[in-house]
């Protein structure tokens, strides 16, 4: 059995960071004095399968300056979040289950975007079924 044990967001150091772009003198200054720092931003999923744990990352949204306003945290956390349920569908969790896991954040709606490859799970049944629907 495989069940999806949570979903968080991960802030972390960042271990190449680029401050090439900083222009004002004083905000290079607070940033050599350690008043601030480049991050990354990431959603994580804990998953369990066969009997084993395994943690799902997104890859990242890099170089963010960690006093960044929140509600940018949250717009990039919510698309690596979108990232990683789409992980976690092709791995085949179902989608209440990942809805139930990423909570308000959960993407649904992408899932079923006509640029998607693999469809709709309407349209997957109906081409599982030879055209009858699911």
């Amino acid at each position: 059995m495989k069940r999806i044990i949570g979903v968080r967001r991960d802030v972390v150091p960042d271990p190449a960071p680029d401050v090439s772009d900083v222009s004002a003198r004083e905000r290079l200054k607070a940033y050599n004095a350690g008043e601030w720092s480049m991050v990354g931003i990431r959603a994580v999923a804990e998953i369990e399968a066969a009997d084993m744990r395994e943690t799902i990352t997104s890859a990242g949204v890099w170089n963010v300056p960690s006093d960044s306003p929140e509600h940018y945290f949250q717009d990039v956390y919510r698309e690596e979040l979108e990232s990683l349920c789409r992980t976690l569908f092709e791995l085949g969790f179902a989608e209440a289950e990942i809805a139930r896991a990423c909570g308000p954040y959960y993407p649904a709606p992408t899932f079923g975007r006509e640029d998607d490859r693999r469809g709709t799970v309407a349209d997957r049944r109906r081409t599982m079924n030879n055209g009858a629907p699911g």
